[in-house]
């Protein structure tokens, strides 16, 4: 969520991190979530899990913007 969100997600417990497109509320990441897709971190050094989701947040955009338009 919010700021430096691959940062903190690659560090925390978890064993996958996402994408989440939302609608904009006046909250914070608090929309109705519109698509959603992880990525397993497995052995990923920082760099590889960044670029993993940099490419992930495209796809998952893509599919929303087009989710919304029918």
């Amino acid at each position: 969520k919010g700021l430096h969100a691959i940062e903190r997600s690659y560090e925390d417990e978890f064993l996958k991190g996402g994408v989440t497109v939302h609608f904009v509320t006046s909250k914070l990441d608090d929309g109705e979530i519109i698509e959603q897709e992880s990525v397993k971190k497995d052995n990923l050094s920082f760099e590889e899990y960044s670029q993993k989701i940099i490419t992930l947040e495209k796809e998952v955009l893509a599919k929303a913007i087009l989710k919304v338009l029918k």
